[in-house]
């Protein structure tokens, strides 16, 4: 999820998806 913080300044949006789909696949 660090890597997502990072991109979080750049795609926001894309960010929580991923911020969602990674806890629910188990990572």
């Amino acid at each position: 999820w660090a890597v997502c913080i990072v991109k979080l300044q750049v795609t926001g949006l894309v960010c929580v998806g991923f911020s969602i789909l990674v806890p629910v696949a188990g990572g």
